[in-house]
């Protein structure tokens, strides 16, 4: 899945948004697309995002 993925639609009149993200130090992750050398140049941290719909709160 990549990382930056765009939100899916559950019907028209509500979109997916953004909950939360964090960012993760490579060892932390299982990334098997780069070698950890080179990950550890390019780009240290992985970032992960959560995607969920919000609740009506009445």
């Amino acid at each position: 899945m990549p990382l930056d993925r765009q939100p899916r639609q559950r019907s028209k009149t509500t979109a997916e948004v953004l909950i939360g993200s964090v960012m993760l130090p490579f060892p932390l992750s299982n990334d098997p697309v780069l070698k950890r050398q080179r990950q550890a140049q390019e780009n240290p941290y992985d970032v992960l995002k959560r995607y969920g719909y919000p609740r009506n709160v009445s």
